[in-house]
């Protein structure tokens, strides 16, 4: 095997288009990912199974569940519980507001973590509303403000992590895919992700 060496001397000699190409043939010569290692390997199999036992689990539990509850039942800790779940969503809220002031990148999961909370506040808020009048109040003001704030956030959380994958692949010359469902996990392709 001959000794070579490139040095910066070497690369800035080379055109922008010479050392696109040099820089997409070592990304396709990357067989795979650096954190893609046997410890990670076998906890992505566990962590499948459990994925795929917990959906067998609840297909088999929401049908019991169903079957099994009361219409109605008195709860203990009703204040407590909404009180809670509220702090919650205001530590989350915050959470968003303040990675997005500051341009951080775990804004994608607050905004996750935001839009799930507020769609789940509208939900219980409208099926646990005991009046009709508390339904009309739920119903409005989950389909005015809380839905399309969830939407929102998700919408957000998804167009940033686009933007992310986007300008990495782009750094790397390699060409951007047509959806985010269809980018593999580390943002280049592998031998692996293409046999999947």
């Amino acid at each position: 095997m001959r000794d070579m060496a490139i040095d910066d001397r070497t690369l800035t000699a080379m055109s922008e288009w010479e050392r696109m190409d040099l820089l997409q043939r070592l990304v396709r010569m990357q067989s795979a990912p650096p954190l893609m290692t046997p410890r990670t390997r076998l906890l992505r199999r566990w962590l499948l199974r459990s994925l795929v036992g917990a959906c067998l689990a609840l297909m088999i539990w929401i049908p019991v569940l169903a079957a099994e509850l009361p219409m109605q039942y008195r709860a203990g800790h009703w204040k407590s519980a909404w009180v809670g779940f509220d702090v919650a969503l205001l530590c989350s809220l915050g959470a968003t507001a303040w990675a997005l002031w500051r341009r951080r990148q775990i804004v994608v999961l607050f905004a996750m973590v935001s839009g799930t909370l507020i769609g789940a506040d509208a939900w219980f808020d409208v099926l646990t509303s005991s009046t009709s009048a508390d339904l009309a109040r739920s119903l409005g003001l989950a389909l005015v403000l809380e839905f399309p704030m969830a939407i929102g956030f998700f919408v957000l959380a998804h167009r940033l992590l686009r933007l992310v994958v986007l300008a990495a692949r782009a750094s790397l010359g390699v060409g951007a895919p047509s959806t985010l469902r269809r980018t593999p996990i580390f943002g280049v392709a592998t031998s692996q992700d293409s046999a999947a």
